[in-house]
């Protein structure tokens, strides 16, 4: 609605001042001085107002320029102050929307990034690999060797990027636990035959023992990839002759699994960084240290549990799985 001209106000005090000089020219007089005390007041006041619109739109601009400062100043008019308190919360809407936008852009960058760089490695091996085999004066047991050594590669690169997209996946809360009741041993003992092969082509002995009958809920697949990730990094850091072992525990307020080895465990730089993903130090650079360890903790942590590393007395490694039965 528009508002009208201000010169249309004194249309009724020229009215009234001319009734009332019939009557009285005093009250004519106080009529004519009334009414323009209260024009002027409406005056300053549609001024001030406006003031404060014009400050208003400033202060929207500065928002949508994507100033630091979104703070809309206060009002005391009702309608302004109202018209304040939608804007601000609009304001802080849109700035949460845009900063998980961000968040995920970035995500999806760094593991692009990632997903770069430890590919790089493999593949220029592989290169090298097949110009090799082209060599016509190559024998077949070589051959066969940079065949076998191609497929381990492959094989290697296969379980980077299933892993690495996992692990995108789960920071982006893009995946579904799908939990069941199931037995820790049952879990363990599944998920253990799939590296007894490994464990006894490296000479390392894998046990499993359980305590009781420990029960979890938990989605099943991935909580056994999870377990299995740990196994592998055991495995992979375990000499000849050693062994590892498999535990699970129950008590009234987690159910456990203890995963420890022989092996050469960790120092205490690398404790604190352990489940980073990417981390690598000292040997353990050697190996793919760090993404799976990384994905394991996200899958444990995500339906309510806690992992952690720390070393045995044995100066072995040891991961130490908890999963609670109360929300933590």
């Amino acid at each position: 609605m528009s508002r009208l001209p201000f010169a249309v106000y004194f249309i009724p005090i020229i009215v009234g001042a001319g009734i009332c000089m019939y009557i009285s020219v005093p009250c004519a007089v106080v009529l004519i001085v009334a009414s323009l005390v209260i024009l002027g007041i409406h005056a300053v006041e549609m001024l001030l107002r406006k003031k404060c619109v014009l400050e208003m739109c400033k202060e929207i601009d500065s928002i949508l320029m994507d100033a630091e400062r979104f703070r809309i100043s206060d009002y005391s008019e009702s309608e302004l102050s109202l018209l304040e308190t939608e804007i601000n919360k609009m304001t802080i809407k849109l700035r949460e929307q845009n900063a998980k936008i961000s968040e995920t852009n970035m995500l999806l960058k760094e593991s692009m990034e990632d997903i770069s760089h430890q590919l790089r490695t493999p593949l220029t091996s592989m290169m090298l690999l097949v110009d090799m085999l082209h060599d016509p004066q190559l024998g077949n047991s070589e051959r066969r060797q940079y065949i076998n050594e191609i497929g381990q590669l492959n094989d290697h690169m296969k379980w980077l990027i299933e892993t690495l997209l996992s692990l995108s996946r789960l920071e982006a809360g893009a995946v579904t636990f799908n939990k069941e009741h199931i037995s820790s041993s049952e879990l363990v003992r599944n998920t253990v035959e799939r590296f007894m092969i490994s464990a006894e082509v490296k000479g390392v002995e894998l046990i499993t023992e359980t305590e009781g009958e420990p029960y979890i809920d938990c989605d099943i697949r991935q909580t056994s990839e999870a377990i299995g990730n740990l196994l592998k990094n055991s495995i992979e850091h375990t000499d000849a002759g050693g062994t590892i072992k498999v535990y699970c525990y129950d008590n009234a307020i987690y159910s456990g699994i203890e995963i420890s080895d022989t092996g050469c465990g960790f120092t205490e730089e690398e404790i604190p960084h352990v489940f980073e993903r990417f981390y690598r130090n000292g040997e353990r650079e050697k190996s793919g240290f760090g993404i799976g360890l990384a994905y394991s903790r996200k899958v444990i942590v995500s339906q309510n549990g806690s992992i952690q590393a720390k070393n045995t007395a044995s100066h072995g490694a040891l991961f130490d799985i908890r999963f609670y039965k109360t929300i933590i």
